[in-house]
């Protein structure tokens, strides 16, 4: 308890700033943005914080902006592992990862574009758009590509993010099938048990 009190208030922003950002439970990356303290000194925080958090002025505003730090990075995990799944599907997915687009195709970037936007995303990981356009700038592919190379990073960042719904959505749509399919035909074992039923 004498761990909980001691810590003054920039330090406790900072930890609570560091939870938001990387989770409750990546204590190194909190320990790296709490400057002047320890792992050790940030993990026996972090214990007695969890245990006795309620004790905190204001201590709801706090956890709910810590709970929606960590929605947002278990949103960008999700978000990577879709991405993952479909560079997966092919064998060679820089030339040959197609997007189905649907009837708004969006049709200020080239598919070239979009696919190598895509496959970036693993390398550079979710969010580093910075180091995604150094990467496009880099390029031999958009040496004369003068719209890839001035967009933003925030434009490249949003882009990525609605490439990403098309494949969620485009893999979302076997599974529904699928669960409709099965809810379909267990409907007719259960009217085909009950006419049997009927029969007896």
């Amino acid at each position: 308890s004498q761990v909980f009190r001691e810590w003054p208030r920039r330090d406790f922003q900072a930890f609570c700033r560091a939870c938001e950002k990387h989770g409750r439970d990546d204590i190194e990356k909190i320990a790296g943005d709490v400057e002047g303290k320890t792992l050790k000194e940030v993990k026996d925080y972090s214990a007695m914080f969890w245990k006795r958090y309620e004790e905190v002025a204001d201590h709801e505003r706090i956890i709910g902006n810590i709970e929606k730090g960590e929605q947002k990075i278990q949103r960008q995990a999700d978000m990577l592992k879709a991405v993952r799944e479909k560079i997966a599907m092919y064998k060679n997915p820089w030339r040959e990862l197609k997007l189905t687009y649907g009837p708004n195709k969006f049709k200020s970037f080239t598919e070239e574009e979009d696919r190598f936007l895509l496959c970036s995303i693993p390398e550079v990981g979710f969010g580093n758009w910075d180091e995604l356009k150094a990467q496009i700038r880099q390029h031999w592919q958009f040496r004369f590509d003068w719209f890839i190379k001035s967009r933003t990073p925030k434009e490249l960042g949003r882009r990525v993010e609605t490439l990403i719904s098309l494949i969620e959505k485009e893999m979302s749509e076997p599974k529904k099938r699928e669960a409709d399919e099965d809810a379909q035909g267990s409907a007719e074992k259960r009217a085909k048990a009950d006419d049997d039923e009927d029969a007896m």
